[in-house]
């Protein structure tokens, strides 16, 4: 008998903590039900329009960088004009003297 009282008492026990743990949950579940909460995002629209800015800013910036740099490698040379002119200078000249020299020997 005294195991049966010991366990009835033990099973009255766990009912008590188990309803005050309901009651408590209840609360908790009222609470979160009357809780209200106002969704201001304007100031997130605010950001995202000024990263929106930032970027064309940037992405045109990109670009009329892309367009210069594109235009000076197509006006790029392996050889500027100086040295080709300087070059063919120096050929005529060498070829005067050479025929100048063949000539007089």
């Amino acid at each position: 008998m005294a195991k049966l009282e010991e366990i009835a008492e033990l099973l009255t026990e766990e009912i008590n903590d188990f309803n005050q743990s309901i009651k408590r949950l209840e609360e908790l579940t009222e609470k979160i039900n009357h809780f209200k909460f106002q969704s201001d995002i304007s100031n997130i629209k605010y950001d995202i329009d000024e990263l929106k800015r930032k970027l064309e800013f940037h992405s045109n910036f990109q670009n009329k960088k892309m367009e210069e740099i594109s235009k000076k490698v197509s006006r790029a040379r392996i050889f500027p004009n100086w040295l080709i002119v300087l070059y063919f200078v120096l050929m005529i000249v060498f070829g005067v003297i050479t025929v100048y020299l063949i000539f007089i020997i």
